[in-house]
């Protein structure tokens, strides 16, 4: 999605704690886990917002030329890259009265599965 946004949040990893016994003793490992992002997106983005939802809606019909599935995408935010992203929640915010139909500002919460930093 190549669209401008207002507000959004930096990436937060957090690890599951995973107690692992063993005969005489017991050792912790962490699993990962990002966390959702939240970002905020003036109405005009309302178009490509709509295309990103329903690429996710009919996803099962959608296959790169690898045979991938191909709803997710990319995004960059300042020197990190958020690998496979995909809206897990989208809400048109703020409906001017004064034009109705004229959404002010898009409101999503963004899931992704891995970053990276970007070093140049």
């Amino acid at each position: 999605m190549d669209i401008e946004f207002l507000e959004i949040t930096r990436p937060i990893i957090t690890f599951e704690e995973i107690i692992v016994e063993t005969f005489n003793s017991k050792s912790t490992y962490g699993r990962n886990e990002w966390q959702p992002i939240t970002a905020k997106v003036d109405g005009k983005y309302s178009k490509e917002v709509g295309m990103q939802m329903a690429k996710q809606v009919k996803a099962f019909e959608d296959y790169d030329e690898n045979g991938r599935l191909d709803y997710k995408f990319d995004l960059k935010i300042d020197d990190l890259l958020l690998e496979g992203c995909f809206l897990q929640n989208v809400e048109y915010v703020a409906m001017d009265i004064i034009n109705p139909g004229e959404i002010k500002h898009i409101e999503l919460i963004i899931r992704y599965d891995n970053v990276t930093e970007i070093t140049t």
